[in-house]
């Protein structure tokens, strides 16, 4: 299997980011999943588009969760991108 790709846009000073990339740590420990930060406001678009939604990872520019995820809404996106 190729390696998937997350991207979690948020920023430093949010704590429902930090609650999420915990969460996502297991995960990323196994081989086919890694993860890219990216700082809404290091770009206008991120900032007018993910300010009120933060945190929102996506794959493949598709957004697959955001805001206050449980670990099995967070397990069952994951398992899914994996088995399609």
């Amino acid at each position: 299997m190729s390696e998937v790709e997350l991207i979690l846009y948020g920023h430093p000073n949010c704590p429902l980011c930090r609650r999420l990339e915990k969460l996502l740590q297991p995960h990323l420990n196994k081989s086919h999943f890694s993860l890219r930060k990216h700082d809404i406001y290091d770009n206008d678009e991120w900032q007018r588009r993910y300010a009120q939604r933060v945190p929102v990872l996506t794959y493949r520019n598709r957004i697959i969760l955001e805001g206050r995820p449980s670990e099995q809404e967070l397990a069952n996106s994951l398992n899914h991108l994996v088995t399609s």
